[in-house]
């Protein structure tokens, strides 16, 4: 269980990659399921959840993949993406496409989720 990761890493995935990103794959794909080799899980909720043993202060940082917000169906949807990453003390990697990262990141501004 992150032997070497935690003896040699400072982050780790700990799921799939994003792909085509929304709920489904943020969430419920094989959800509850642990497999053996890469990925054990496919989405990053389950990973969070298991590798959180892991992970806190002066141990691995877990990483969800990125995020893509323009895939989402509203807002609440894109705050419980950002937010899940940001209570497992992981990075907020978004990665949007050019023609929507400002919007959705203005509309998470504005809802006061990145207020100070």
């Amino acid at each position: 269980d992150a032997e070497t990761e935690r003896t040699y890493g400072h982050m780790v995935r700990i799921n799939e990659d994003c792909a085509e990103g929304e709920w489904e794959r943020f969430s419920n794909i094989a959800r509850g399921i642990k497999r053996e080799g890469w990925s054990q899980f496919a989405n990053p909720f389950d990973g969070f959840i298991y590798w959180s043993q892991f992970s806190g202060k002066g141990n691995i940082i877990l990483d969800g993949d990125f995020i893509r917000l323009n895939t989402f169906a509203n807002d609440e949807e894109r705050k419980s993406v950002v937010a899940l990453n940001l209570f497992a003390g992981g990075p907020v990697s978004i990665a949007d496409q050019f023609n929507t990262i400002r919007c959705f990141a203005l509309d998470l501004s504005e809802s006061g989720t990145f207020s100070s």
